[in-house]
């Protein structure tokens, strides 16, 4: 069980981009120990348990990030995170700054609250999530590059109210996260809860859909 829970934290962090940062200024900083001050030989021994401790500490760092807990609880487990990093990059910067924090907002609600229907619409969720950023994506980059000041005017508008739904999503969330034991012993809060999460999912779907 340790084992098997050691290759999946070992999994996730090397599948974490920044991490390959960290592991290359490791190794660089390891090449020019060894040629600068040429060490004796036990001395270049030491640099692999130093650095082992170096990458677990790391990793203990990175476990309460928001791209660790999504991944611990698998809520994006049917999306490339590293696409939709890059994705929301060149996202509108207001969407961007809400879809990070809907995400951040998400890892705690599915590592605290287990009730499987709204599991379900939440990975419903992400899922649209995904979808809107790369509609956002495209139509903020032709905000930016062309079109008449019509047409601008309505691209803007229709970023708008995607920037106004992330915002409601985030919002429900936030109500959402702050009474989970309320609604973990309340089965009507939770179907109202679900529902408000399925009218979420059709307004996100209908944006998507009216590109």
């Amino acid at each position: 069980m340790v084992i098997k829970i050691m290759i999946r934290f070992l999994k996730i962090l090397f599948s974490y981009i920044y991490s390959w940062f960290v592991f290359g200024i490791l190794l660089l900083t390891n090449v020019l120990f060894i040629v600068i001050l040429e060490p004796p030989f036990f001395l270049g021994v030491l640099l692999l348990p130093l650095d082992l401790i170096l990458i677990i500490s790391w990793g203990l760092l990175q476990i309460k990030s928001p791209y660790f807990t999504l991944q611990l609880n698998n809520i994006l487990q049917r999306i490339n995170v590293d696409q939709l990093n890059r994705t929301l990059k060149k996202c509108n910067p207001d969407f961007k700054q809400k879809a990070n924090n809907i995400l951040k907002l998400l890892g705690t609600i599915t590592q605290e609250f287990k009730e499987k229907h709204s599991l379900e619409e939440i990975d419903s969720l992400v899922d649209n999530l995904f979808l809107l950023s790369e509609n956002n994506k495209t139509l903020y980059q032709r905000w930016q590059q062309f079109g008449t000041a019509e047409q601008r005017a309505i691209m803007q508008n229709k970023i708008k109210q995607q920037v106004n739904s992330l915002n409601e999503t985030y919002q429900m969330l936030q109500a959402f996260s702050g009474n989970l034991t309320l609604l973990e012993a309340n089965f009507n809060e939770v179907n109202s809860i679900s529902n408000k999460l399925k009218y979420i999912n059709q307004t996100i779907q209908d944006l998507i859909k009216g590109e």
